[in-house]
């Protein structure tokens, strides 16, 4: 029998700072606390229950008071919509430093594929953009499907081979580019039913085909 355990109700944690009086500096003091590994920032929410937040934000794309019923419903945990915003904003300053340097990687790496698909966000249609190697995804939403997305993501410095179909924004790419496979095999089909008689179309794709 598979079965769920009870949702976890919501830890919290009261931390009490001693603040007392110094006869030798003659000044208020008070006992150092960090909690910088638990808490993002200087709110009250910990790690876990902001990354829970922004997973079902950004991953399960639930609107904030969805998250707010699913937050109070399971774990009975009452929340503003303001006060989830401000976590998920709060959440994407801090990761910031951490999605440059997986871009770096990217960026450094021998050979990267690229492709995107059309993503709604906030009422507004756009598109997500995703750079992959075998190590390390990044995807970006953009507004644009233009060459200057890819541009961006590549950046100047890179340098090894870029995999992505036949879409033209790639194009922008002067250095080692290996097309999609599966795209250049339709192509080839469509070609093939469309001139079934012509002898060099026949031949050029049994010769791509042998090659695969």
């Amino acid at each position: 029998m598979i079965e769920l355990a009870p949702p976890p109700p919501i830890e919290v944690t009261e931390h009490v700072v001693y603040h007392g009086w110094c006869r030798k500096s003659g000044t208020w003091r008070e006992v150092p606390l960090d909690v910088s590994a638990e808490v993002i920032g200087q709110g009250r929410t910990g790690v876990k229950l902001t990354s829970v937040i922004a997973y079902l934000r950004t991953v399960m794309r639930l609107p904030v008071r969805q998250i707010q019923a699913y937050l109070a419903t399971l774990h009975g945990l009452k929340i503003s919509s303001g006060e989830i915003v401000e976590l998920l904003h709060r959440a994407k300053a801090q990761l910031e430093p951490l999605v440059a340097a997986l871009k770096q990687q990217i960026r450094a790496s021998p050979a990267v594929q690229m492709d995107e698909t059309g993503w709604r966000e906030e009422g507004s249609n756009g598109y997500v953009w995703c750079a992959c190697t075998p190590q390390v995804r990044c995807y970006e939403y953009h507004h644009s499907r233009g060459s200057e997305v890819v541009k961006q993501v590549l950046g100047a410095s890179f340098e090894g081979v870029l995999g992505s179909d036949f879409y033209a924004s790639y194009t922008i790419y002067q250095g080692l580019h290996q097309r999609c496979w599966v795209h250049l095999l339709r192509d080839r089909h469509e070609l093939t039913e469309q001139y079934p008689a012509d002898a060099d179309v026949r031949a050029s794709g049994q010769g791509r085909q042998s090659a695969l």
